[in-house]
Order: C-alpha cells, then sequence, then structure tokens
C-alpha cells in the first residue's frame, strides 16, 4: 500500500531519556500514511534540584543543545511531502511522568484562566520556533478534578489550533488505566486487544483513532514481547483496522542497542496492511 492511500500513522516519542539518539537516526518506512516524531516533554515546572509547578509557563525538557530547531528542519527536509511520501511531522508532547526523575510532573493550575493563558504563550513560543506540527497531551500526575483538567486542555488545544490552523493534537489516556487491566492477563490474546482498541474508538473517541502502544523500554511486558514487534500477533488480527501504533520510545530504543528494530517491524506492518 502506498502512502498516499494509507492513512496509518506511526508514532514515537524522543527526548525525555536525554540520549544521543538522532531524528534521522530511526527508519522512516516510505509506505506508512504518516510519521510522527513526539519531542518529549514540554514541563510547567523548574529545572532545579527541587522542580516546582510554574502555572502553564512551559519549557522543553529534551536536551534542547542535542534537538534543536534546525534539527527539526533538517528531519523535514530529508523527509519533504509529496507523492507516496509519508507525512513526516514533529510535535511536542505537554507533561510527562517526571522532572527528570527528581519530582513528579503534577497538572496543578493555580486558576484555570491564568493556566490556558500562560500555556497558550508559552507553548506557541516553543511551536514556533521549532516549526511544530502537533502537540500531544500526556499527563499522568493530577492536583485537580477531571473537569479542571477537562476545561484548561480543551481551552488550550482550540486556542493553539486558532493560531495554528492544521495542528495535529493528541492525548495518551492515562487517569482511567484500570478499564483496560483485564485484557492485560496472561492469556489475552492478540485478537483481544485490536477489539479493545477498536471498542474504545468507537465508544470513547468518535471521530478519532485510537493507537495500539509498544514500549521499547520494558522487554517482556504485554506490550512489547519478544522476539515479534508486540503485539506480535497484530498482523493476523484484522490489521487493517489498526490505524496506527504509538512507540515509546526512541531513546530506549537507541540505549538498548536494538537497531530500532521493532519500530521497522512496525512499520512494515502497518505499510503492508
Amino acid at each position: 500500500m502506498s502512502s498516499s492511500t494509507n492513512r496509518r500513522v506511526f508514532r514515537e516519542y524522543v527526548g525525555a531519556q536525554q540520549s544521543e539518539v538522532n531524528l534521522t537516526d530511526v527508519p522512516v518506512n516510505p509506505n506508512v500514511g504518516e510519521f510522527h516524531f513526539i519531542l518529549s516533554f514540554a514541563i510547567d515546572y523548574t529545572s532545579d534540584s527541587a522542580p516546582q509547578p510554574t502555572n502553564g509557563n512551559f519549557s522543553p525538557s529534551w536536551n534542547t543543545s542535542h534537538h534543536t530547531p534546525e534539527a527539526v528542519a533538517g528531519f523535514k527536509r530529508r523527509h519533504p511531502d509529496g507523492p507516496n511520501i509519508p507525512k513526516a511531522r514533529v510535535m511536542l508532547s505537554v507533561g510527562g511522568d517526571s522532572v527528570m526523575e527528581r519530582a513528579n510532573v503534577f497538572f496543578s493550575p493555580v486558576d484555570e484562566d491564568s493556566w490556558v493563558r500562560n500555556a497558550v504563550e508559552s507553548l506557541s513560543a516553543i511551536i514556533n520556533n521549532y516549526n511544530l506540527d502537533g502537540v500531544d497531551i500526556d499527563y499522568e500526575h493530577f492536583r485537580t478534578d477531571a473537569a479542571m483538567f477537562t476545561r484548561c486542555i480543551g481551552r488550550l488545544l482550540t486556542e493553539l489550533k486558532a493560531r495554528k490552523p492544521g495542528l495535529i493534537t493528541s492525548i495518551a489516556p492515562y487517569s482511567d488505566t484500570e478499564s483496560s487491566t483485564p485484557i492485560y492477563g496472561r492469556d489475552t490474546t492478540d485478537q483481544d486487544d485490536i477489539r479493545y482498541y477498536n471498542t474504545q474508538a468507537n465508544n470513547n473517541f468518535a471521530g478519532g483513532r485510537v493507537l495500539a502502544a509498544i514500549n521499547t523500554n520494558r522487554p517482556g511486558r504485554h506490550q512489547h514481547r519478544q522476539p515479534g514487534c508486540g503485539p506480535p500477533g497484530v498482523q493476523r488480527a484484522e490489521p487493517e483496522r489498526l490505524p496506527g501504533i504509538f512507540f515509546w520510545s526512541a531513546d530506549a530504543s537507541h540505549n538498548q542497542n536494538q537497531g530500532f528494530t521493532y519500530e521497522a517491524r512496525a512499520q512494515q506492518m502497518l505499510a503492508n496492511n
């Protein structure tokens, strides 16, 4: 299947684990519909030894001397848009788990209006500096209720899209992981995995796409079985209904000297079906 008719997306986080991986190190299959790198993470915390929240004033936590605006531009030049070429995009992710493992990153606005105002301005500056194509939301810890989170993130993304039409947006659902726990038993089949993702897409994210997740940082976990691309049996389980695959992370693959084997296999699967 050519990239011109393939809407499946491959996405991978990069930067959070401070490795020396380059954006150009990861293979890009020309027949994948879309390829997204996600710089990780933009955080609204100070960077000192006792990090404190900054109420929506975001700054990059990735190595800005390694993952630079010039590096992003170079990656895009290497993979320009065109017929039968995957849409190569670079985004940023907001939140994450921790500040260099020194403190958890909490969603903790002082108030809704000031957080949104600060977040829009600070993230717009990063997006413009790096010429980024989208924003991913990956908060994992919260000091407010779901209603406040929903309002703040909804307003943030709406205002960012107004400033940059066509901005790609995504979210890594995290707060309700218990709902998926029952399917991750030892006897879970890959068919069950696909049905779960399809059900989530149909019931909870109408109009969007729910992507399967693979973790190259924790070999042996269900999301990353060896020796195949986990779940390895996805290729046998209605792969035409799998809209894409989300990887954590390019840093982990680089640090473990895996040669990006799993990334290549996942993209081949998405390209073939």
